[in-house]
């Protein structure tokens, strides 16, 4: 573990009270009603991914009013509660098949106006201790299937012209390499300049929202529960904004010191807490 002095413990201190005061008193998001969700992103939304944050946005999209459709990759099931959701439309594919395609395809018979694209996590090792099927298969859940979805999705909404919204759930991880989760940083450091690209070519030129959602821990509640992530992105998507660091603790990181936060996160093994160095226009730039 780095030692710190007494100029880095201060810096240390004033970034957690800047992450705090940033989070619970300068941007606290407005949840959209039912009605405006529905109104424009309903009637049905996706979700793809098949980890307890999935289950999360199902459960927030589901209180919302909008008919759900979970996709889950059968070779990456890591929830024990997926199955059994009421009133949830849930299917189990293999995404490195050929018919994965169809299959999404085939969800474009129903009004679908939301995406939620949640890649799932990996378990920490180091590079080499992982054979190369370990990593090539993080590639092709996390990067070729993501982009997949997105082509088919994304062409269906600018040809029809509908209002639509797609969200990428990136991390911290995604902007600063991390020790123990080489291939999945790197996996996600992928999908969030996709997302902030496409952001930037289409959503000034169509109406399909697009937003790149930066967190830590979903899981543990004193980061910021799946609930809470799921109404600061659904506030945030409309408004035009590239990406969203989500949660005090997650904006704590990318307020704080790197050089401390990457040797004693590496060290620890923490694969999600990562400081964020800032690019596209990420909400703490745009109203701070």
């Amino acid at each position: 573990m780095l030692e710190l002095g007494l100029g880095g413990k201060l810096l240390f201190a004033v970034s957690i009270i800047i992450g705090m005061l940033s989070s619970a008193l300068l941007w606290e998001p407005i949840p959209m009603s039912s009605e405006e969700v529905q109104k424009r992103y309903g009637p049905w939304a996706m979700v793809i991914g098949g980890d307890d944050v999935a289950v999360g946005w199902v459960k927030e999209l589901k209180n919302l009013g909008l008919s759900v459709i979970l996709v889950t990759d059968k070779n990456r099931i890591e929830s024990s509660s997926i199955t059994g959701i009421p009133g949830v439309a849930s299917y189990s594919i293999d995404f490195l098949a050929d018919n994965s395609v169809f299959f999404i395809n085939q969800t474009l018979t129903r009004d679908i106006g939301l995406v939620i694209l949640n890649p799932l996590p990996s378990k920490a090792s180091p590079f080499l201790q992982s054979d190369l099927l370990a990593h090539n298969n993080i590639i092709d859940s996390n990067i070729r299937n993501t982009v997949t979805a997105t082509s088919i999705f994304l062409s269906h909404f600018v040809e029809t012209g509908r209002t639509s919204g797609i969200i990428f759930i990136t991390s911290v991880t995604s902007l600063q390499g991390i020790s123990g989760k080489v291939t999945y940083a790197a996996s996600k450091s992928f999908l969030n300049s996709f997302s902030l690209g496409l952001h930037n070519e289409y959503s000034s030129t169509t109406n399909v929202d697009i937003l790149s959602c930066l967190s830590g821990d979903l899981k543990a509640d004193w980061k910021v529960p799946v609930a809470q992530a799921a109404q600061q992105c659904l506030h945030a998507l409309p408004l035009g904004i590239s990406s969203l660091t989500v949660g005090w603790f997650s904006r704590m990181l990318s307020s704080a010191s790197p050089y401390f936060l990457i040797s004693a996160f590496s060290e620890s093994g923490d694969g999600d807490a990562q400081p964020r160095q800032g690019h596209g226009t990420d909400i703490n730039r745009g109203l701070f």
